[in-house]
């Protein structure tokens, strides 16, 4: 029998890769097509609106199967090229956090001591994470056009993001690391912290505000003068945010960071900055950033 070949016309965003958040909301909320659960197996990403057209075979089974040990691999970095964490990478991340609080900080030989056991210790429990998700996992897969496939997806995804969550930096959530550096510093050395801390966050909100411009300037085509005046009204308006929290829901993703802001900005200043025009597509990015906020609010990503 001749094998019959198909053509599928991808179109992906920069960026975004299948196992990315928008995948994992259509998981979660019970469509995965089969297209994209071959576009999954393939992984990797594309240049901004690109359409690809590739063959495929039109065997039903080919397309719609996932294999859950080379999603363990390409979602913990394989497919952006990077190294699979194993226990030396994780503790080597730690100890560059410790680094940091002891310059900042000036760390005597205890403290240091303390944060080290603590990076150790986190490193193991990160490496055991992993190993216990592949052991789970190992030799399974799930078929996209059935019940059971996507519930099983839907179980191997929240497994997964545990997992994960137990890589996030540490100095910025709930970690074990995070809670030894407060309780071994004196009152100087954490108001020195503290202030290290104020500055990152407002470094991480510059990263936001860049994403939202650049959003803004693609789609609303905002002239020098347009640009200036919102980004400043981004800028006095922080929005404090869980980086702990939001990689555990949602990786590596910036847009949905970058279109909240979006919403944030008040109508009543932007629009005498914008044409009539300008404006109708301002209003279109406000809605679809608002439609995170309820959701980030939910998990305590985002202050209320």
């Amino acid at each position: 029998m001749s094998r019959a070949r198909q053509v599928v016309t991808i179109a992906v965003r920069h960026g975004r890769h299948w196992s990315g958040p928008g995948f994992r909301r259509a998981a979660r909320g019970g469509f995965v097509a089969s297209v994209a659960a071959l576009a999954l197996v393939g992984g990797g990403s594309r240049a901004d609106d690109d359409v690809v057209t590739e063959e495929v075979p039109a065997s039903p089974q080919q397309q719609s199967v996932v294999f859950f040990e080379q999603q363990i691999d390409g979602m913990l970095g394989g497919w952006q090229g990077n190294r699979v964490p194993d226990r030396k990478g994780i503790a080597s991340a730690r100890m560059l956090e410790v680094d940091l609080v002891s310059r900042v900080c000036g760390l005597d030989d205890d403290q240091r001591g303390a944060c080290v056991a603590a990076a150790d210790l986190e490193a193991a429990r990160a490496t055991e994470g992993i190993d216990r998700l592949r052991r789970k996992y190992a030799g399974r897969s799930a078929d996209f056009q059935t019940p059971e496939g996507q519930q099983e997806w839907n179980r191997f995804h929240q497994d997964f993001a545990a997992a994960r969550a137990m890589l996030a930096p540490p100095l910025f959530g709930r970690s074990l690391l995070a809670r030894v550096i407060v309780g071994v510093l004196d009152d100087d050395q954490r108001r020195r912290w503290d202030e290290e801390l104020r500055e990152r966050d407002a470094r991480k909100w510059g990263v936001v505000v860049d994403g939202a411009m650049e959003i803004l300037d693609r789609q609303v085509g905002l002239d020098h003068r347009q640009h200036e005046a919102i980004a400043g009204l981004l800028a006095a308006e922080p929005l404090r945010i869980d980086a702990g929290k939001f990689r555990e829901r949602f990786g590596e993703s910036s847009e949905i960071l970058a279109g909240l802001a979006i919403s944030r900005l008040p109508e009543e200043k932007v629009d005498p900055l914008l044409t009539e025009r300008q404006q109708e597509v301002f209003r279109m990015a406000s809605q679809r950033g608002a439609m995170w906020k309820q959701m980030l609010e939910q998990w305590d990503i985002i202050e209320k």
